[in-house]
């Protein structure tokens, strides 16, 4: 399928030319939509418009219907978005209608319709700001994930190497002292959280503990539209007794397009230094565009998954099922894949992995052994294509993927295959770092690590790390093209 379609990919989802996916529909129409018909036609001619019934997605034009896509009033942004939902959402059939005049805008008309209970994914954004991270990476930050540790400290736990708080020396494991200076014992939860929340041009003063080097650091930091890495790190461990034995760690943190290139320049790496191993850390991968989880899966996999499928795409009964195989080649480069040819991949996961990270693990389950080092993932099996539709970026659950054996991901996520949890205080790739350290543990004794004194503690609670998680919409798995 993708071979075909990628060079849509730009088009759909950003507008450049018509969006695909919706917006007419078969469904005759509703009278939730015809409450909204007169309110789009010229003023001047309401008196004289015939009064025709149009389809869901369809407005009266001096009495002729036509699409509202790209109709940007607000009654008619909504009439939009119930045909587009009508035609494309997985679950169209079970929407329940709500009135469009009790909603202000066609994101929260959008939301209302939304099937509550099985969809907790779907979203709308700007189109500018999902251009924006989708293509590029950029998004307004102050560089660093947060978390709480099992002592209820707020504690850094990523800092993006680029970012003003890198160049301000902050690293992970940091504990906050003050914010805006007001220590942060003094201040709830929702303070706290509000003042970590970036806004533009916004200055934050942040005093902090460096507990290694035993001293406190201060720093002010600007809310900014900062350019993410993808690919933050990645590096070969080496067996101290056997110098051939070599593991690699690479931390992958996002899949947007700029992932391609640090993923084929990370796998080259490691196919050059002949590695016997590889972790793969998502434990901050919430998913993205599911054509680089294609990549990096068919590069473990190799030989083992080339020519194979990939997934199997199930949408709504108005559209024939699809099946996308293993790439050989990336997107858009064209270059030829590398391929480690690993016999099993060990995969460090949280809460926050999710969706096209979890396809990576559905997918290559089938051909090899991959075993799960951390917490139990997100439990997304669905996916979207994304629609624009004036300033708005739609993003409605369309499908749900399955893997060659016709397994999805379960909506309770894949549990470990052993319970572990990051440890604030070690570097990331660290091989003392928690979940690596389980990785390796599991790697030369076939078992996983029980530490009567720390884990069975940590079992015990399974908030012992409480991040402050990413925003809902960045947890996806998004084709790019259209159905066929």
């Amino acid at each position: 399928m993708y071979a075909s379609i990628k060079g849509l990919c730009i088009f759909i989802m950003f507008g450049l030319l018509a969006a695909c996916g919706g917006g007419g529909g078969d469904t005759e129409p509703q009278q939730t939509t015809n409450q909204l018909q007169q309110s789009t036609n010229n003023p001047s001619n309401t008196a004289t418009t015939p009064n025709i019934s149009c389809r869901l997605g369809q407005i009266n034009m001096n009495g002729v219907c036509r699409s509202a896509e790209n109709v940007c009033t607000a009654d008619a942004e909504k009439i939009w978005v119930r045909g587009y939902l009508d035609d494309d959402y997985l679950w169209y059939d079970e929407i329940k209608d709500v009135k469009p005049t009790d909603y202000t805008t066609s994101r929260h008309y959008f939301d209302a319709l939304l099937v509550k209970d099985k969809d907790r994914f779907s979203y709308t954004m700007s189109k500018e700001e999902a251009e924006g991270f989708f293509e590029s990476g950029l998004q307004l930050s102050y560089g660093i994930l947060w978390a709480y540790d099992q002592d209820n400290y707020l504690r850094v736990r990523f800092v993006e190497p680029n970012s003003m708080a890198a160049k301000s020396g902050i690293v992970r494991g940091d504990y906050v002292a003050s914010l805006n200076n007001q220590e942060i014992n003094t201040l709830s939860f929702e303070q706290i959280e509000q003042l970590l929340k970036p806004q533009p041009l916004v200055q934050l003063s942040i005093k902090l503990l460096d507990v290694g080097k035993g001293y406190y650091k201060t720093a002010v930091l600007t809310g900014q539209n900062l350019v993410t890495s993808p690919v933050p790190y990645y590096h070969v461990l080496t067996n101290n007794n056997n110098v051939q034995d070599k593991v690699g760690y690479l931390l992958f943190n996002d899949h947007i397009a700029t992932a391609t290139d640090k993923l084929l320049e990370a796998v080259s790496y490691f196919k050059q230094q002949q590695i016997s191993d590889l972790v793969l850390d998502l434990r901050f991968n919430s998913g993205g565009y599911i054509y680089v989880a294609n990549e990096l899966a068919a590069m473990i996999g190799g030989n083992k998954t080339a020519g194979k499928l990939f997934k199997h795409y199930v949408y709504n009964k108005k559209y024939s099922t699809d099946y996308e195989y293993f790439e050989t080649k990336s997107y858009p480069s064209n270059q030829t894949l590398p391929y480690l040819n690993l016999n099993r991949l060990f995969v460090l996961t949280t809460k926050e992995t999710c969706s096209a990270s979890e396809t990576i693990i559905n997918a290559l389950s089938p051909f090899m052994q991959v075993i799960r080092i951390g917490e139990t993932t997100c439990g997304k099996p669905y996916g979207m294509s994304g629609t624009n539709n004036c300033d708005t970026a739609y993003f409605a659950i369309n499908f749900k993927g399955e893997n060659a054996f016709g397994q999805s991901v379960p909506t309770i996520g894949y549990a470990p295959t052993c319970l572990a949890y990051e440890t604030l205080s070690d570097a990331l790739g660290n091989p003392q770092e928690g979940l690596l350290a389980n990785a390796l543990y599991y790697r030369e004794n076939n078992t996983c690590f029980v530490n009567n004194s720390v884990q069975s503690v940590k079992m015990a609670n399974s908030t012992l790390i409480r991040p402050l998680v990413k925003p809902q919409w960045q947890r996806n798995m998004i084709i790019l093209g259209d159905k066929k």
